[in-house]
């Protein structure tokens, strides 16, 4: 009968174990580290190409709010017209310049759709907001965003206004007069025009009843454009404040 011998490896010491553990456990903690810093660096670019593109809107916008509020001849068009309105009886009034008057300024005014929401919108939909950082500038463009909405309003109020009143225009003013040889004229074709234009009712209180209509249609209108200035202030703050915080040129 043979007998096999039995070879006997050596059995590890336990800092062998140990130190099979912790140089595990460093790879995989620094697996983590890295690709924890990858995250912030990802993240940390898109914040700033977030504010970049932002700065870049609201630099547009200001631009564009500067030629929206030079429209100040459509105000003062429309307190001509109802001075005129409110100046004396309907035997008295110009109603030439009144035909004029309303319509080349009763008309809609410019939309809004240059506001740019782009950025914002892309920072509140899928959680976005949370690339940004900085508390402060969260709550600077919350009130941005806030200020666009309530200078929306103000343009929806009027268009609701102006809608209304132009309907209600109808039955003061006839469009015939504005049409020589089966064509539309614009509005200066009135002062010269060779029939002598009048209103389509005798009745000076429905025209008084238009004049009180546009008196409240000039009331938000003037609110519309001081929010206009107020939102152009703020841009006008906001875009040097971001430059300074994400070291923009």
């Amino acid at each position: 009968m043979e007998v096999h011998a039995h070879t006997h490896t050596p059995r590890k010491k336990w800092t062998h174990y140990f130190w099979e553990f912790f140089m595990l456990f460093l790879a995989i903690t620094l697996g983590f580290f890295v690709e924890n810093q990858r995250e912030h660096y990802v993240e940390h670019r898109r914040e700033k190409q977030f504010i970049t593109s932002m700065v870049k809107e609201i630099e547009a916008d200001i631009y564009y709010v500067s030629w929206l509020l030079s429209d100040t001849t459509r105000k003062q068009a429309l307190d001509t017209l109802v001075g005129l309105i409110y100046s004396g009886n309907i035997n008295t009034i110009d109603i030439r310049k009144s035909y004029y008057l309303k319509r080349a300024y009763t008309g809609p005014i410019v939309p809004l759709n240059s506001l740019t929401k782009n950025t914002l919108t892309q920072l509140k939909s899928g959680g976005n907001m949370r690339l940004i950082r900085n508390r402060n500038v969260v709550d600077s463009l919350n009130k941005l965003d806030n200020f666009i909405a309530t200078t929306e309003g103000y343009l929806e109020d009027y268009g609701r206004l102006n809608y209304s009143n132009s309907e209600f225009a109808t039955r003061i003013f006839s469009e015939g007069y504005f049409r020589a040889n089966g064509h539309n004229r614009g509005a200066a074709y009135i002062l010269t025009s060779p029939s002598e234009p009048k209103f389509m009712t005798d009745d000076y209180r429905l025209l008084t009843e238009y004049a009180n209509r546009l008196t409240n249609q000039v009331r938000v209108l003037n609110n519309y454009n001081n929010w206009l200035k107020h939102y152009q202030e703020y841009c006008s703050r906001l875009v040097p404040y971001l430059k300074k915080e994400y070291h923009l040129k």
